[in-house]
């Protein structure tokens, strides 16, 4: 599990430094989306309490 931990805060980094470098672009989204997704499938807690209330 902490092989999973390290790779979704690597992708959470690059989907910063994407926002940060492009602003909200096609890239940062995929990115963004990807994460949160995985975030979910592993049973992790939303980042956001407001992500947590979209389902």
């Amino acid at each position: 599990m902490d092989d999973v931990s390290q790779q979704l805060d690597k992708t959470g980094e690059t989907a910063g430094q994407l926002l940060a470098e492009e602003g909200v672009s096609e890239r940062y989204l995929a990115t963004l989306a990807f994460t949160c997704k995985a975030m979910a499938d592993v049973g992790a807690p939303a980042p956001d309490p407001w992500l947590a209330s979209l389902d």
